[in-house]
């Protein structure tokens, strides 16, 4: 039995090496200014060691209007799952328009890369909509600012306010691209991994 750990240790050494060395680390900081229409400007500046492309959730609540990747408009991608994806680049700029004129509610999607980052700076700050809350853990509320240091770009960022329309009825999606490939991805390494357990105990 030890032999056995020993040879998996031997072996699974590399591999997490390699791994760490392709999962590019980095940071993001992401600014989310609300204006008195209750529209959403974000900005997001990544600092990667490589590009990469992104993804964001679509909402049924905003649309994602007047896309910038690295100073250069982009048009949103026309697909029919839920994640859409964005060529690679550092900083982006759009706007999220809520569906409905005056919402109670609304959740803005935000822009995230395929990869692993160290630290994310986030901070929604309110100019006169009367943003009443920001549905979000560990926010630190002061004045009409919330900021959180979180270790990942979250897929979106609830807003409240105390009052508006009523949140618009949820939508069923197709789950698109993105969730077949993770559980390609899922089903490639548990197959691996009794494979290598097997091979190991063979071998010991």
């Amino acid at each position: 039995m030890k032999s056995a750990c020993r040879q998996f240790t031997k072996h699974l050494l590399p591999l997490l090496l390699t791994t760490a060395f392709l999962f590019a680390s980095g940071s993001a900081e992401i600014t989310i200014h609300i204006t008195p229409d209750r529209h959403a400007t974000v900005r997001e500046h990544f600092s990667l060691a490589k590009t990469q492309e992104f993804v964001f959730l679509a909402s049924p609540c905003a649309r994602i209007e007047n896309l910038q990747i690295d100073g250069m408009p982009e048009p949103i991608p026309a697909v029919a799952g839920p994640w859409i994806t964005l060529r690679a680049g550092v900083d982006l700029a759009y706007d999220a328009v809520p569906i409905s004129p005056d919402p109670r509610s609304c959740a803005v999607p935000l822009v995230m890369p395929k990869l692993v980052l160290e630290s994310v700076s986030l901070m929604v700050e309110d100019a006169g909509s009367g943003l009443a809350n920001v549905a979000f853990p560990h926010m630190t509320h002061d004045g009409n600012r919330w900021t959180a240091l979180l270790p990942a770009v979250p897929s979106k960022v609830t807003l409240d306010w105390a009052q508006g329309s009523a949140p618009l009825p949820r939508v069923p999606l197709e789950t698109g691209l993105f969730y077949w490939n993770f559980v390609g991805l899922v089903t490639v390494l548990v197959i691996w991994t009794i494979a290598y357990l097997v091979w190991a105990q063979r071998h010991a």
